[in-house]
């Protein structure tokens, strides 16, 4: 397979896109590979500015978006300044509205926020019309998805080391793949 590698930041930049979703920590390897089984359309590989939200964030709005509204399920991306990991980031600056889905949406059970509830507040919260960003915590962990996998994320843990010494390797990949297809069967509802 043949493609052409684009800058993202210049892709969102352009302006061409009405609601923009975000599936965190989404490997493009995997996702190519299951894109077909629920979505119709081309696939751009684009090389990311950072590789975590942060820096990501900070390295791709770098203007002001205030038709924009932000629904996110990462506890990065808060109103104002009460970012724990960018407290110098003012978000109500940047989007026009925030929807703080995992302060809000919580779910207690899985530890995380469920890709449908992203989905609810864009369809049933939001007045139209707008541009929008849905920012879906998956495939990123915890895994939510036919496979599960307990990792710790107490400070401390090398999470590389305990995959290694727990040989759980193949595990991680399994549960990754089927966090990608619950998100992405959650996006389809879209």
């Amino acid at each position: 397979m043949k493609y052409t590698r684009i800058n993202q930041s210049h892709l969102i930049h352009q302006g061409l896109w009405d609601v923009m979703l975000i599936l965190d920590a989404c490997r493009y390897d995997y996702f190519i590979e299951e894109f077909p089984n629920y979505l119709d359309g081309n696939v751009v590989a684009v090389d990311s500015n950072a590789n975590g939200t942060a820096q990501w964030i900070r390295n791709t709005f770098t203007d002001v978006r205030l038709q924009t509204n932000y629904i996110s399920a990462n506890p990065t991306i808060a109103k104002g300044k009460s970012s724990i990991r960018m407290p110098d980031w003012d978000f109500d600056r940047t989007f026009g509205f925030i929807y703080e889905a995992w302060k809000h949406r919580w779910n207690h059970e899985h530890h995380t926020v469920m890709a449908e509830d992203v989905n609810d507040v864009f369809l049933n919260e939001l007045d139209y019309p707008f541009t929008a960003v849905l920012h879906y915590i998956q495939p990123h962990m915890p895994y939510v998805g036919e496979h599960t996998i307990e990792i710790p994320t107490m400070p401390g843990i090398d999470f590389r080391k305990y995959i290694a010494d727990n040989e759980l390797d193949d595990d991680l990949k399994v549960a990754y793949r089927d966090n990608l297809r619950y998100v992405l069967g959650n996006v389809v509802d879209l």
